[in-house]
């Protein structure tokens, strides 16, 4: 939730929360949701009923941002979500370091504090919607270019990684990335460390710079989200997580018209009990 009050001088004051029931949706959700009238509708009323968030990182946004002028329903579904949506940071390293350094008083570690700082200049006395926030970043070419570059950079980085397992290489640890025991206050860590384990010990995956993108968004999606979805890949690789995790209440959903059915049937009537960040 992302609520915005002003003061004297031309200040304001903009804070962010969760509040459960969380979602995250993927590009494909989207485009799938808001293409389709019935569903979108479904989901937003259930949304708003609920008082629930909407999961968002800079990455879905720059994503959603290069083609929103091609996409008016995508646009019209941002817009209905409102201020019912949370930036969240993907920098899965910066987060762990902050969930292990947190106080109770902090706002909460998965938060991209930095990132939704810079769009207070355009706020303009006006509510921070998702919407507004998508069309400001949809002609930053610049912006886009730095991303991209940070994502090629870990592709790289990974791909090394792989090759130095593969080869036995006595250097790498092949401890590395072992996710430990899962501790719910501070989640990122075992979701990351599993999530990158698997992916540097599948020998026939070509990582990409859409795979690190893609790892990025569900490793904080699986960390923090309620109702998950994910591309087929990415589902079963969250679905073969959480079966280590008997206790932790997560719903996972892929791409198929059954299973966008199976997660608003589920979004509406589901009643969860955990305590808003």
């Amino acid at each position: 939730m992302i609520e915005v009050t002003y003061g004297d001088n031309d200040t304001y004051f903009v804070k962010m929360g969760m509040k459960s029931p969380i979602v995250y949706l993927d590009h494909w959700a989207v485009a799938k949701i808001s293409g389709n009238p019935v569903w979108q509708s479904r989901f937003i009323e259930t949304l708003k009923k609920k008082n629930g968030t909407l999961l968002f990182s800079y990455l879905n946004i720059i994503e959603l941002g290069r083609h929103i002028n091609a996409q008016p329903n995508v646009k019209i579904f941002l817009e209905e979500v409102d201020t019912h949506w949370c930036l969240v940071d993907v920098d899965a390293p910066a987060v762990i370091e902050r969930e292990e350094k947190s106080a109770p008083s902090q706002m909460p570690p998965c938060f991209d504090e930095r990132g939704l700082k810079s769009y207070y200049p355009y706020i303009h006395e006006e509510p921070l919607t998702l919407s507004k926030i998508v069309d400001l970043v949809s002609g930053q070419k610049d912006h886009y270019d730095a991303i991209y570059c940070r994502l090629d950079e870990i592709v790289v980085q990974l791909t090394s990684i792989r090759s130095a397992i593969k080869r036995s290489d006595p250097n790498i640890n092949p401890d590395a990335y072992r996710p430990g025991g899962h501790n719910p206050k501070q989640p990122t860590r075992y979701v990351y460390y599993t999530l990158m384990r698997s992916t540097l010990h599948q020998r026939d995956l070509i990582i990409t710079r859409q795979h690190v993108c893609d790892l990025q968004n569900a490793t904080v999606a699986l960390a923090q989200a309620d109702f998950i979805l994910l591309d087929g890949h990415w589902c079963t690789q969250a679905k073969n997580l959480l079966k280590e995790l008997p206790d932790i209440e997560r719903r996972v959903f892929k791409d198929s018209p059954e299973e966008m059915e199976r997660f608003l049937g589920t979004f509406e009537i589901v009643k969860l009990t955990r305590a808003s960040l």
